[in-house]
């Protein structure tokens, strides 16, 4: 669980593939519920949810690249705990040469 005071956030820049499926999970605990964000490098935003006490969202990445997924409370004076889940699906080929 993360605490987070009224008006901050919390963010992760991780470099991922084309490919790759990131499913972010968020789950208000107490207090103020969260709002997502992700963009990419060039500032394309490629998620926009919230505010809401349960966010779940799995995106397909397109390209490779570095991407800035950003938690934010919005509340002005609650602060908040949430139960934060990332998960990342990458698929590896793995040749075996005899």
């Amino acid at each position: 669980m993360q605490s987070v005071s009224a008006g901050g956030t919390l963010t992760w820049n991780p470099d991922l593939e084309r490919g790759d499926q990131l499913t972010i999970d968020v789950t208000e605990v107490d207090g103020a519920r969260p709002a997502l964000e992700v963009e990419d490098s060039a500032g394309t935003v490629i998620a926009d949810i919230g505010p809401s006490s349960n966010i779940r969202r799995t995106l397909s990445i397109d390209a490779d690249d570095r991407y800035y997924i950003t938690l934010e409370n919005e509340a002005v004076l609650t602060s908040g705990q949430w139960d934060i889940v990332l998960t990342l699906e990458r698929e590896y080929e793995e040749e075996i040469c005899d």
